[in-house]
This record gives C-alpha cells, structure tokens and sequence, in this order.
C-alpha cells in the first residue's frame, strides 16, 4: 500500500505528469491538464527522488531548487487559460527539458540512467491512466 501511494505520488511530483505526455496526445485531450493540487511540494519530490537514485545531501540540496523552479513554472503556464494547449505543452516541454538537463549535470551516470528509467516508467503509467480514463468517460 506504501509503495504504491509513493509510486503514485512519484508519477505526479516529477511534474511529468500530463505536461510530459500531453505532446503525444491528440489536441482535445489536452484540455483537461491537471490542477496545481497535482503538484506535490519540492521537498516531496526531493525525497522521493532521493529514495529512487540514492542522493546525496549535496545532490538533494542542488536538486531542490531546480524542482521548485520547475513546479513553479509548470504551474504558471497550466493556469495561463490565454494560452492555446499546444502552446501551453511546448512551453511544459521546454521547462521539463531545461530542468532534466540541470538535474542530469548533477547525477552521477548510473544516476542519470536511472532517472530516465523512472520518467518513462511515469510516461507509461500516465499513459495507460489517461487510456484507462478514456474509457470510463466513453462508457
């Protein structure tokens, strides 16, 4: 149950949630992004990131305020409403990508690899959440 609260609550600290996954999804799907209640504090992230690649305390203070800049911002462009979706993915895709990259001078090469793992294991799970709710809503 704690772990699967964590996986849970992992899918959705990264921030790459539905910001991440939006660009592969056809345009009417993407004007359900979630609300800033789907973004968990940075020290959550922090924490549950440190658990998954095993961080040092030097990594987990350089890292936070990378993932509280990125949240930050994330949250900014998902409560623009003047902007078009493809807008607001583009710009959820250069913020993710510029925070990965920040966060990957910081890891260790085994590190890095693992978090690439991480965020695609996300990727697939959001996937298959966003399937799974389209057919609830279809039915």
């Amino acid at each position: 149950m704690k772990k699967s609260m964590l996986v849970t609550l992992f899918v959705f600290a990264l921030g790459t949630t539905a910001p991440r996954m939006t660009h592969a999804l056809p345009l009417q799907d993407t004007t359900q992004l979630p609300t800033e209640t789907a973004f968990p504090n940075h020290d959550e992230v922090v924490g549950l990131l440190a658990e998954k690649l095993f961080l040092s305390n030097d990594q987990k203070s350089r890292i936070a305020p990378i993932i509280a800049d990125r949240q930050q911002k994330l949250k900014a462009i998902l409560a623009d409403t003047s902007s078009r979706p493809m807008q607001q993915r583009r710009k959820a895709k250069e913020v993710l990508s510029d925070s990965d990259k920040k966060i990957n001078t910081i890891l260790t090469l085994d590190q890095q690899q693992k978090y690439t793992q991480v965020e695609q294991q996300i990727q697939k799970q959001m996937k298959q959440r966003m399937q799974q709710g389209k057919k609830e809503t279809s039915s």
